[in-house]
């Protein structure tokens, strides 16, 4: 290995150790923190491969060190996914995604290493390129991820590392996909690998250090879902989007008139509304309408804020036994719904049920009782 070969190596070596050190240090429990604290370990496994396989360091180290590599891609669509999508959730099907994918070829390895099989060529390229394929798909699908909800992003700190993060990894991986496809490994070629990925790292850090609060220690997210508590038999919303009280008239005033847009002239129904269009509306900047939106009212989507008025609304439609034979779907695309998938989606995101359910959930409270009329002797009393 080159001098600036192993510079470059260990300058990586230190920023990674940095990072993992700082976000084990934090004491957050968070699970953006854990995957990008795998990430870290995973990346450290991608830098010491070339050293192991040069020191000849034996199978098992060499096995652990694949098997980190090999995750790498896996954890940082795991991590894209939880900082950049906030209706974003790990389930099993993900993990169980991302764990085939991570263990397939380093487990099928060991497995011929214990057997003794020299695997063939066809069983090399099973192994070998459909997971690695994947990985590309993963990877591909985490940058699309990370570009996807940057105009409804309402955290400006975390839209500019949008940015930074989708330019920079998706040079870094096309440069280096096309160095070692295109022209193939040789002396030059790690060289420059070895200098862009430092390059990379220094520049991911120093955005880091700026803005990890709003990437890896988001604040706990006020509780903006609607939430029903039935109290004899009628459903009360307990959290309204009401903006506490400020000591600027200015922004009481763009507030009143952001509200009355929402719950006047239903602007909200606009399936295609943007956040720049409302902005224009309102005669302010858009970084300030954003500002607005998520500092004062805790939301970090612009959708979900929009959702909130959206899902208002059905719910009452839907709680209404006068349009009990309007089908969902016509009351969905009404609200400002673009699909019944989207509606679907964003309804059991915030109510925890199905629409369907939440119909079934309302048939089944009794109903109230009608008032007693009053009696002429009453009355005249």
């Amino acid at each position: 290995m080159l001098p600036i070969q192993q510079a470059s190596l260990f300058f990586c070596l230190s920023l990674t150790l940095l990072n993992l050190i700082l976000v084990t240090a934090s004491g957050r429990r968070e699970p953006v923190t854990h995957c990008f604290a795998l990430l870290q370990l995973c990346l450290i496994a991608y830098l010491i491969q070339p050293l192991t396989l040069q020191l000849e360091a034996g199978f098992l180290v060499d096995w652990v060190v694949a098997l980190g590599r090999n995750a790498l891609p896996c954890i940082f669509w795991l991590v894209c996914l939880l900082a950049f999508n906030d209706e974003f959730r790990l389930n099993r099907r993900v993990l169980l995604t991302a764990s085939v994918v991570a263990l397939f070829g380093p487990m099928l390895k060991l497995v011929f290493h214990i057997v003794g099989y020299q695997p063939s060529l066809w069983i090399n390229f099973f192994s070998h390129w459909i997971p690695q394929s994947i990985e590309f798909l993963l990877i591909g699908h985490a940058l699309i991820t990370i570009g996807r909800y940057l105009r409804e992003d309402l955290i400006q700190n975390r839209r500019r590392l949008r940015g930074w993060l989708l330019g920079c990894t998706g040079f870094y991986i096309a440069s280096v996909v096309l160095m070692e496809q295109l022209i193939g490994l040789n002396d030059n070629i790690r060289i420059m690998n070895s200098i862009m990925l430092a390059a990379f790292l220094l520049i991911f850090n120093a955005l880091l250090l700026r803005f990890k609060t709003d990437l890896l220690y988001p604040a706990r997210r006020q509780k903006q879902e609607i939430i029903f508590t039935y109290n004899n038999n009628t459903a009360i919303d307990v959290n309204k989007s009401e903006k506490p009280a400020s000591a600027d008239p200015i922004e009481d005033t763009t507030f009143s008139r952001l509200q009355s847009l929402m719950e006047t002239e239903f602007i909200y129904r606009e399936d295609s509304l943007t956040i720049g269009e409302l902005a224009g509306r309102l005669n302010m900047q858009e970084y300030r309408l954003r500002s607005l939106i998520n500092r004062q009212l805790g939301y970090r989507n612009f959708n979900d804020y929009l959702n909130h008025f959206r899902i208002r609304e059905i719910r009452e439609r839907l709680s209404d036994p006068n349009q009990k034979e309007i089908p969902i779907l016509t009351i969905a695309l009404e609200a400002g719904f673009h699909s019944l998938s989207a509606f679907n989606r964003a309804f059991k995101n915030r109510m925890g049920i199905t629409p369907s359910q939440y119909c079934e959930e309302r048939q089944r409270l009794p109903e109230k009782p009608a008032p007693t009329p009053l009696t002429d002797s009453e009355t005249t009393d």
